[in-house]
C-alpha cells in the first residue's frame, strides 16, 4: 500500500488529504495459463531427454520425416500440375478450336431468316400503327358482317 497525497483548493487555505491506492491482485485465469505452458515445457524436456538416451530413434523419424516429406509432396504437387496443366490445355484448345470453327462457318439460310424476322423493320411508325391498327380491324369486321 502506498499513500498518493492529493492538494485541494479550499477557500484560502491548502487541504492535504491521503488518497490510499491499492494494488491490483492478479488475475486468477494467468495463473492457469502460465501452468499449462510450464506442463507442456516438461513434457518438451522429457521427450528430448527420452531422444537423447535414443538416437537411433531420431535417425529414424527424421529419415522418415524427409521420406514422407518429398514423396508427398513430389505426389501433390505433380498430381496438381498434371491436372491443372491439362485441364487448362484441354479448355484453351477446345476454346480456341470452338472459335476457330465459328469464325469459319458462314450462317445457315435458316439461322439468317430467322435473325432478320426477329429484327424490327426500319420504317415503321409504331404510334401510328398501335393506334390505328384496332379501329382498322373493326373496320374491316364490320364490313365482313355487312356482306
Amino acid at each position: 500500500m502506498r499513500i498518493n497525497h492529493q492538494f485541494s483548493h479550499k477557500s484560502t487555505r491548502l487541504c492535504r488529504r491521503s488518497v490510499r491506492v491499492r494494488r491490483r491482485a492478479p488475475s486468477r485465469g494467468n495463473e492457469s495459463h502460465h501452468q499449462s505452458i510450464n506442463e507442456v515445457l516438461d513434457y518438451g524436456k522429457k521427450f528430448l531427454s527420452w531422444i537423447r538416451n535414443n538416437p537411433h530413434i531420431l535417425l529414424m523419424i527424421s529419415l522418415f520425416s524427409l521420406l514422407f516429406t518429398f514423396d508427398v509432396l513430389n505426389l501433390i504437387s505433380s498430381l496438381c500440375l498434371g491436372f491443372v496443366g491439362t485441364s487448362l490445355s484441354d479448355l484453351l484448345f477446345h476454346n480456341y478450336q470452338d472459335w476457330r470453327k465459328s469464325r469459319l462457318r458462314s450462317p445457315e439460310p435458316s439461322e439468317k431468316n430467322s435473325l432478320e424476322s426477329i429484327r424490327p423493320a426500319k420504317n415503321i411508325d409504331y404510334m401510328s400503327t398501335r393506334h390505328k391498327a384496332p379501329y382498322e380491324s373493326l373496320k374491316e369486321r364490320s364490313k365482313k358482317l355487312s356482306a
